[in-house]
C-alpha cells in the first residue's frame, strides 16, 4: 500500500511527533481494526512491537559497520482517538530516545552512505536473532520504518516505480508491517502467515482508512480562541 509521504509529513507537522510516530499510530489502528473485526476486545489491549532502528553514529557514516538496535514500543489498541495514540506513542518513543536506546528512524535520512537495504537486511537478521529466545511477552509483531531515496531509480533504462518492503516471519510473529519510503511515497507491505491471518485487507483498510483521518484531522481549521 503506497501513501504520499508529504501528507505523513504534514499530519507529523500539524499533529507532532515523528514520521515514525505516525506511522507506528495507524498500523495501532490497522490492528485495532483487525480484532474488532474478529470480534475481540481491545479494552486495555497493547501491541508489543519490535521496531529495529539504527545506532550508527554520524561520525560513522560511510562506514561498514551499520549497527543495528531493537527497541519494544506497546503500542495502545485501546485507544480509538487517534490523535490521543498518537499522544501516547509520541511520549513513549520520546522517553525511549531520552534513554538513549536508539537513534530515531528520521535520523538516518541525514546520515551520508546510509542504505535502505542495509537496515532492511539487518532487521531481518534481528528479528530471526530473536526468535530464538523471544516468546509472546517479548513482541508480537515487527514494524520497520526505512527512509529510502526520494527520487526515481532507473536500471538499463527502466525505472523502478516500487520498492516494496520485506521482513520476513519468524516465531512467535505471525504478521510483520515493514514500510519504506521511496520517490515521494511512504510503502506500507504486510507480510503474514495466510493460514493464520486470511483477513489481512482488514488490516491494510485499517491502515488507510487511519491515515485518511488523520489527514483530514491535520487539514481542519484550528478551533476560535
Amino acid at each position: 500500500m503506497r501513501y504520499p509521504l508529504d501528507d505523513v509529513k504534514t499530519i507529523r507537522a500539524k499533529l507532532g511527533g515523528t514520521v515514525n510516530d505516525v506511522v507506528l499510530t495507524v498500523i495501532a489502528a490497522g490492528f485495532r481494526a483487525l480484532l474488532h473485526a474478529r470480534g475481540e476486545d481491545t479494552k486495555g489491549r497493547i501491541l508489543k512491537t519490535m521496531v529495529p532502528v539504527s545506532v550508527r553514529r554520524e561520525s560513522q557514516a560511510g562506514q561498514l559497520n551499520n549497527r543495528i538496535a531493537a527497541v519494544y514500543p506497546e503500542l495502545p489498541l485501546d485507544t480509538p482517538d487517534l490523535v490521543a495514540a498518537l499522544r501516547k506513542i509520541r511520549e513513549q518513543m520520546d522517553g525511549i530516545k531520552q534513554s538513549h536506546q536508539a537513534v530515531a528512524a528520521d535520523v538516518l535520512t541525514a546520515m551520508a552512505g546510509f542504505q535502505p537495504s542495509e537496515l532492511i537486511a539487518q532487521a531481518s537478521r534481528l528479528a530471526a536473532q530473536m526468535s530464538d529466545t523471544a516468546t509472546e511477552s517479548v513482541y508480537e509483531t515487527v514494524a520497520t520504518n526505512v527512509p529510502g531515496p526520494q527520487k526515481p531509480l532507473f536500471a538499463l533504462g527502466r525505472q523502478l516505480h516500487e520498492l516494496l518492503p520485506w521482513i520476513p516471519l519468524a516465531p512467535p510473529v505471525r504478521i510483520n508491517v515493514p514500510i519504506s519510503s521511496y520517490n515521494g511515497g511512504l510503502v506500507f507491505g504486510i507480510v503474514a502467515d495466510y493460514a493464520a491471518s486470511p483477513d489481512l485487507e482488514v488490516l491494510a483498510d485499517g491502515i488507510r482508512g487511519a491515515l485518511d483521518a488523520l489527514k483530514r484531522i491535520a487539514a481542519a481549521p484550528a478551533p476560535d480562541a
